[in-house]
C-alpha cells in the first residue's frame, strides 16, 4: 500500500508516476488513486484530486522526451 503523510500533495505524483510507467493513465490513473486511498481510514473521506486543474493535470499528463 502507498501510504502519504500528505496525500491529496501526492496525487498528481502518484497518477504520473502511475502513467510513467505503463500502470494506468487518464480516467484509468484517476480510478486507481481512488483504489488506492480507499485502503487508507483517514484520506479515504477525502476528495483528491481536490480540484478540476489537479484532475486535468493527471488525465493529460504525458511524459516529455
Amino acid at each position: 500500500m502507498i501510504s502519504f503523510r500528505s496525500w491529496i500533495a501526492a496525487t498528481i505524483v502518484v497518477g504520473c508516476y502511475l502513467a510513467r510507467h505503463g500502470i494506468a493513465t487518464g480516467k484509468d490513473a484517476l480510478d486507481k488513486l481512488k483504489q488506492l486511498r480507499a485502503a487508507d481510514p483517514i484520506f479515504s473521506k477525502r476528495k483528491s484530486p481536490e480540484t478540476m486543474t489537479e484532475e486535468k493535470f493527471v488525465l493529460r499528463w504525458r511524459e516529455a522526451h
